[in-house]
C-alpha cells in the first residue's frame, strides 16, 4: 500500500497541490456499475440458441391451452428462481469488474502541533498517502474481473439454453404419457371384453378355465400398466408445472400443442464436427474463462510478493513558520510472510481450473457422440414401426375382420389383432418421445437452434452447424 503520514499546511500551494494530485488518481477509472450491456450478452447466446431473445426480468406470459413449447420456454426463463440467481450473479461480477478498475482510496492525514516549551506558533500539516502496490496489480485484478464477469454471462447464457431444454423435453413426455395412457385405456376395454368372451366361451363349454384364467391374468396386468401410466403422467405435469411457475397445486397441466414439438423425420447419422462444436459450447467457453480468471490471480499473487508499497506527501508548517513539501516512499519487508505460499495456492487453483475445464469438454464430447448415436437409433427404431410393424398389424386387423364377416374366424381373433396393433401404436408412442427427445438434446449439445430443432419443415439430410456451415460466436466478454 501506499503509506503517508499528512500533515495540515497553511500555505495556499501546499493545500492545493496535495488533493489534485491525489484527487486525479482516485477519480482515474471510476465508472457507473450498469449490466444491462453483459444481460444483453447473454441474451445474444441464448437467441441464438433457441431461436428467440429473452427478456430478462419482464413478467411470465400467461398459460395458453393447447401450449406452445416456445411460451413455454419464456416463461420458464421468467420464473425459475435458478435465473434470477444468475442474473443477480452478472450483476454482482459487473459491480466487481468495476471495483477492479478504481484505484484505492488515499488516506489523509491532519495534524496540528501544540507546543510545550513556551514559545509562540501553531504548527500544522496536511498529508496524503497511496498504495502504490494497487497499481501495480490492477491490470491483472481487470483481468481477473474480465474473466469472471465472462464467465458468469456464459453461465447464464448456458443455464438459460439447459433450462430451455428442459422444459421442451417436461411438454414432450406430457404429450406421449397423454397418448399412451389413451392407448393403455382403449387396450384395457378390448381386454375386458376378450375376458368376457373367454367367460361365455367357458360355460358354453367351448373353453377352459386356463383359458379364462390367462385372460384374466392379461386384463389385470394391462389395468396395472394402465395406472402406473396415470402415475408417470401426473408426475410428468407436476414437473412441468413446476417449470412453469404454477402455484395452484390444483391447476391442471394444458394440452401441449403437438405441432411445436421436435418433429419426427429421420435425419443423417453423420456425427457433426465436434471442433467447431466446442468452440460454440457455453459451458467450454464457460470452463475456460474461469482458467483465464486464475491465471491472472497467480500474476496477482506474484506481484503482491513484493509487499506493500506506500507512496505519500506531506505538506506541513513548522514551529518557525517555515513550510515544505515531503514526499516519501515505504516498502514491506517480506521476510515473516514471503508470498510462496500464496503463490502456491493460486497456481493450484489454476491448474485445477485447468483440470476442469477437460473435463467439461470432455463431457461436453461424449455428449454430443452420445446423442447422436440415441437420435439415429430411435429414428430406425420408429421407421421400423412405422414402416413395418404397425402396417402389418393394421392388414392383420383389417383380415381377421372379413375373415369374421365371412364366417370364417371369431371375435377372438378380431379382438387378438386389435390388441396387436394398440401395442404397436403404443411402442410408436414411446418411440416418437425418445426420438423427440434426442433431437431436442442433439440441438442443445451441438447449439442447434430450438428454433429449427423445432420445425417440422426442417431438413433431413443435413447435420446442423458443422464446421462448414457455422459461424462461431465469442460470447461474452467485453
Amino acid at each position: 500500500m501506499f503509506d503517508a503520514s499528512p500533515r495540515r499546511s497553511f500555505g495556499v500551494v501546499p493545500q492545493l497541490v496535495v488533493p489534485l494530485i491525489f484527487g486525479a488518481l482516485t477519480v482515474a477509472g471510476c465508472r457507473s456499475v450498469d449490466p444491462s450491456p453483459q444481460l444483453s450478452r447473454a441474451a445474444d447466446a441464448v437467441e441464438a440458441r433457441l431461436g428467440a431473445r429473452p427478456a430478462w426480468g419482464a413478467g411470465a406470459p400467461a398459460l395458453r391451452n393447447p401450449l406452445p413449447t416456445g411460451l413455454a420456454i419464456e416463461r420458464a426463463l421468467q420464473v425459475h428462481p435458478t435465473i434470477g440467481a444468475r442474473l443477480a450473479a452478472v450483476e454482482q461480477a459487473e459491480a466487481q469488474r468495476v471495483a477492479a478498475e478504481r484505484l484505492p482510496n488515499p488516506s489523509l492525514t491532519a495534524a496540528l502541533g501544540i507546543p510545550i516549551d513556551g514559545d509562540g506558533g501553531t504548527p500544522g500539516g496536511v498529508g496524503l498517502t497511496a498504495p502504490i502496490t494497487a497499481l501495480l496489480t490492477r491490470p491483472d485484478r481487470i483481468a481477473t474481473a474480465d474473466a469472471e464477469l465472462r464467465r458468469e454471462v456464459l453461465a447464464l447464457a448456458d443455464l438459460a439454453h439447459r433450462l430451455a431444454e428442459e422444459t421442451v423435453r417436461g411438454c414432450i413426455t406430457v404429450h406421449h404419457l397423454r397418448e399412451q395412457v389413451a392407448l393403455d385405456d382403449e387396450r384395457t376395454r378390448v381386454l375386458e371384453r376378450l375376458a368376457l368372451l373367454r367367460a361365455d366361451l367357458e360355460r358354453r363349454g367351448e373353453g377352459t378355465g386356463a383359458q379364462l384364467a390367462a385372460a384374466m391374468d392379461t386384463l389385470g396386468a394391462a389395468r396395472e400398466k394402465a395406472a402406473a401410466s396415470r402415475k408417470a403422467l401426473a408426475l410428468a405435469e407436476a414437473s412441468l408445472l413446476s417449470l412453469l411457475g404454477g402455484d395452484d397445486p390444483g391447476a391442471g397441466c394444458p394440452a401441449i400443442d403437438a405441432s411445436t414439438l421436435p418433429p419426427l423425420s429421420a435425419i443423417d447419422a453423420g456425427m457433426p464436427e465436434l471442433t467447431a462444436i466446442l468452440a460454440d459450447r457455453l459451458d467450454v467457453a464457460a470452463a475456460i474463462a474461469r482458467v483465464e480468471a486464475h491465471g491472472a490471480r497467480v500474476e496477482t499473487a506474484e506481484l503482491e510478493r513484493l509487499g506493500a508499497i506506500a507512496f505519500s506527501l506531506r505538506a506541513e508548517e513548522n514551529f518557525v513558520g517555515r513550510q515544505g513539501l515531503f514526499p516519501g516512499i515505504r516498502f514491506e519487508l517480506p521476510i515473516l510472510d514471503p508470498g510462496d505460499a500464496r503463490i502456491a495456492a493460486a497456481r493450484a487453483a489454476a491448474l485445477r481450473a485447468v483440470h476442469e475445464a477437460e473435463e467439461v469438454v470432455r463431457l461436453a464430447l461424449l455428449e454430443v457422440r452420445r446423442a447422436t448415436i440415441e437420435r439415429q437409433g430411435d429414428a430406425e427404431r420408429l421407421a421400423h414401426l412405422r414402416d413395418t410393424r404397425i402396417p402389418a398389424a393394421e392388414e392383420h386387423l383389417r383380415l381377421q375382420g372379413l375373415r369374421r364377416a365371412a364366417g370364417e374366424g371369431t371375435e377372438l381373433e378380431v379382438l387378438a389383432a386389435n390388441l396387436d396393433l394398440i401395442l404397436a401404436r403404443r411402442t410408436e408412442s414411446s418411440c416418437s418421445a425418445d426420438l423427440r427427445t434426442s433431437r431436442l438434446r442433439l440441438a442443445r449439445a451441438v447449439g442447434e437452434p430450438f428454433a429449427r430443432a423445432n420445425d417440422p419443415r426442417a431438413s433431413d439430410g443435413a447435420v446442423p452447424r458443422t464446421s462448414e456451415t457455422r459461424t462461431t460466436k465469442k460470447e461474452g466478454g467485453r
